[in-house]
């Protein structure tokens, strides 16, 4: 999937969601005082091994949940 695949309302959520994430890493980075950059480089790591290994076809849909 790329950009060209989305609407243009699809695209500007996907921005928004991508802007919020990038605010809330900053955030939090600033918090504990951690480097920006290493804090947000750390979590596309994450995020990306995390992308790699799982499915997320059917996250929280009525199973059971650690919340």
């Amino acid at each position: 999937m790329n950009e060209n695949n989305l609407t243009n309302a699809e695209f500007a959520d996907f921005n928004g969601i991508v802007t919020e994430t990038i605010n809330k890493l900053i955030a939090c980075a600033d918090k504990h005082n951690i480097d920006r950059d290493s804090f947000i480089k750390y979590f596309a790591v994450m995020f990306s091994t995390m992308a790699e290994i799982t499915t997320f076809e059917h996250y929280k849909e009525g199973g059971k949940t650690d919340e």
